[in-house]
């Protein structure tokens, strides 16, 4: 698919007439921009920042519609359509006139070594920007979220260890160890001295008894949540 137009270059040191603004106010420095010729009516009045895919010579390129122009006399057989920003044209190794294949949004991409295009983010495919080919870092980002994720937990045993230490090492540490034993003792024993009370026959010692083994266990629970 595509159509095949004649394109022109425009634009950098050997043509400073045609400036560095796109129609629309944009800086083309930097850009994989394209102009629409016939006022912006050649390829069918493409909408402003319309993506399209220009192949040339085995090489091809996404590029933006950022400009306008007049247009001029085609080439190989074919109206001038398209003229591209010089650093475009670079990508591509094209300069002067000559036929280019565009393929328009919608359309199946041509064949062709893809260049890199910036959107924004250097170095990287346009294609790659707009989600078509998948992210060749995305094992490496989950890796690295994976390994913050650990480095994260980690941070934590220098606080634990800290605690651990003064309990152990610590003569206020010795000290909630030792009510821990001693509240865990009573406890106990108040709960093996309820478990071994008289029956009711017993009367009014039967009830000393348990009131003094009810007050044991209160003892030991008391000092536990000492803790």
């Amino acid at each position: 698919m595509g159509q095949i137009v004649c394109a022109s270059d425009y634009g950098g040191p050997g043509d400073p007439t045609s400036g560095v603004t796109g129609y629309k106010g944009d800086n083309l420095n930097g850009k994989m921009a394209f102009a629409e010729l016939n006022m912006g009516t050649a390829l069918g009045n493409l909408p402003y920042r319309a993506k399209v895919q220009i192949s040339y010579n085995g090489r091809s390129v996404i590029a933006e519609k950022l400009d306008i122009g007049l247009g001029g006399p085609g080439c190989g057989g074919h109206g001038r359509a398209i003229d591209l920003w010089y650093q475009t044209a670079a990508a591509l190794g094209f300069s002067g006139l000559a036929p280019v294949t565009v393929t328009l949004p919608g359309e199946a991409a041509q064949g062709g070594t893809m260049q890199n295009v910036d959107f924004g983010i250097p170095g990287l495919p346009g294609e790659l920007l707009e989600g078509k080919v998948p992210n060749p870092l995305a094992p490496f980002e989950e890796g690295l979220s994976t390994a913050k994720g650990a480095v994260g937990a980690l941070t934590s045993l220098p606080g634990i260890i800290k605690k651990v230490y003064e309990l152990l090492f610590t003569p206020a540490g010795w000290i909630r160890v030792g009510k821990i034993l001693v509240g865990t003792f009573l406890l106990l024993s108040g709960v093996m001295g309820m478990a071994n009370v008289s029956a009711p026959d017993a009367g009014t010692v039967v009830n000393v008894g348990a009131a003094a083994k009810a007050k044991d266990l209160r003892a030991g629970a008391a000092a536990v949540g000492l803790l």
